[in-house]
């Protein structure tokens, strides 16, 4: 019964999720070339490396390191990216 209840709450955040989250897709890609995603590796379960998609906030050109390790990291954020910083859900 759990696994049902969290399958129908998951499906629809989704469906009420989707629509915002196009939205900010297009807000990158209108504000700074590249791709709208940014697919980060990550060590899941048992070890196991998988990639996970997330909105891309900085510039192509941006070195691959850490943002807080960037000697200026506002020099390679997106407008967009400011924004999206500022919220933490």
């Amino acid at each position: 019964m759990k696994r049902i209840i969290d399958i129908l709450i998951s499906s629809a955040l989704i469906v009420l999720m989707i629509f915002p989250m196009l939205l900010v897709f297009i807000l990158i890609r209108i504000d700074s070339r590249g791709p709208g995603l940014y697919w980060s590796e990550r060590v899941g379960k048992n070890n196991v490396n998988f990639m996970m998609p997330k909105f891309r906030t900085m510039k192509k050109q941006t070195p691959q390191v850490a943002s807080h390790l960037l000697n200026n990291p506002e020099e390679y954020i997106t407008t967009i990216g400011y924004y999206l910083s500022l919220i933490h859900i």
